[in-house]
């Protein structure tokens, strides 16, 4: 028998509240670079309802800011391993999974070889409940596009496939994994990631590289998202969160729910 699909939507320690009133099954909690496994355990233990963490994609680092990353050499490395881990400690007694990025991310392509050894070497040394997600080829880094030389294909996933437990399928990023025939490549990851795949990140998107639009106004192919699977998806539009979740609501009445 179908499994009623799950909606929900992003947000931060700073909205929750607000984003809680949309008519959503969970939310997806962003973890910050400057939220503490404190106010996360507070907020786990407080909140009525399903939730599904974030990791946090920046990291303070040297005096500033890095991308958090799990393939990175030594040191930057270590430190996105150790901030991991302190926030999946701080799930622990709540059961919730977290959605983790790959890392490899840079101002340019690299062979992704040691970047592989390296991101299998940090999720080895992880202890939690992870959820890999997929890369475009192409990451916003601020105004600038950093290539993304990890999970941009179902290929590289599937050999780290034991050591999380499970995927996120970002439909924008998977329409933008190629140069061209979006909706092809959006299409294999379902198939080849098959029951991997336990959470979906869902929005539009546009070539060359335009991604978290709103439902309908790119050139993803909603329909290749399978359906009647039970699985939590996310409402991921940008800006979304803005004027008291204005962009959920559209999307969440673009599926058919009212809001």
């Amino acid at each position: 028998m179908p499994a009623p699909d799950r909606f929900g939507v992003m947000a931060t320690l700073d909205d929750i509240e607000v984003m809680a009133r949309l008519p959503v099954d969970f939310l997806e909690l962003l973890v910050r670079a400057n939220d503490t496994p404190a106010q996360i355990d507070r907020l786990l233990s407080a909140f009525d309802g399903e939730i599904i963490l974030h990791a946090p994609e920046l990291i303070t680092w040297h005096g500033g800011t890095s991308l958090l990353d799990l393939a990175a050499e030594e040191g930057l490395r270590d430190a996105s391993v150790a901030r991991l881990q302190e926030v999946a400690d701080a799930a622990r007694d709540h059961a919730v999974p977290m959605v983790v990025h790959p890392g490899g991310v840079l101002e340019r392509a690299v062979p992704p070889g040691p970047l592989l050894e390296r991101l299998e070497r940090s999720l080895g040394e992880l202890d939690g409940f992870f959820w890999l997600e997929n890369m475009p080829r192409g990451y916003h880094r601020g105004h600038e596009l950093w290539i993304a030389n990890l999970m941009v294909g179902a290929e590289q996933m599937l050999q780290v496939q034991n050591l999380v437990d499970g995927f996120v399928l970002d439909t924008a990023h998977a329409y933008l994994s190629r140069e061209e025939d979006g909706n092809g490549a959006l299409q294999e990851m379902f198939t080849m990631l098959g029951d991997n795949v336990r959470h979906v990140h869902l929005s539009d998107a546009a070539y060359p590289h335009q991604e978290g639009l709103p439902l309908g106004w790119g050139e993803v192919d909603l329909t290749r998202v399978p359906r009647g699977r039970g699985l939590p998806i996310l409402l991921e539009i940008q800006g979304g969160h803005e004027n008291a979740g204005e962009g959920f609501r559209a999307a969440l009445r673009f599926i058919g729910r009212k809001a």
